[in-house]
């Protein structure tokens, strides 16, 4: 059986008999390193005016780019005013989120896949806790 990855957070489960006298770096990188990054793990996000980011998960190793959804805590910068709608993807997963853009923007919050009713709105300059289901994003601190 070969190598296959979680659902939520792309950590690597091992096959078999596979990767012999080599799995305790692999079990290091593919799955201790990304737990740190899911459970403490903080980044940076830039954000501009008018695009939609669409955050992901990277299977078997640490994010970078747009892959950076595994986090715990995601900062999003960059110049913005209006809303810019962040993306994350349809899996079960609690982050702390603060809104550090300038020029007022606010960042619209969903899943991969939900319906615009089930957007959470991050205000400039405020810190949330949220959490998903996969399908329905819900703050759970501060309340609006």
């Amino acid at each position: 059986m070969a190598s296959t990855f979680t659902g939520s957070l792309g950590l690597e489960k091992q096959g078999d008999g596979e990767n012999a006298n080599t799995w305790g770096l692999r079990f290091n990188q593919s799955v201790i390193d990304l737990v740190d990054e899911a459970v403490a793990g903080y980044t940076a996000v830039a954000l501009t005016s008018g695009t939609q980011k669409d955050l992901t998960v990277s299977d078997g190793a640490a994010g970078t780019g747009d892959a950076v959804a595994r986090n715990a805590s995601l900062e999003f910068t960059g110049d913005v005013a209006g809303n810019v709608t962040v993306t994350l993807p349809a899996q079960t997963k609690t982050y702390s989120v603060i809104n550090s853009v300038t020029n007022g923007g606010n960042v619209l919050i969903r899943n991969t896949g939900a319906a615009a009713s089930t957007i959470v709105t991050i205000k400039s300059s405020e810190t949330a806790l949220l959490t998903t289901n996969g399908s329905l994003i819900k703050r759970i601190g501060p309340k609006e």
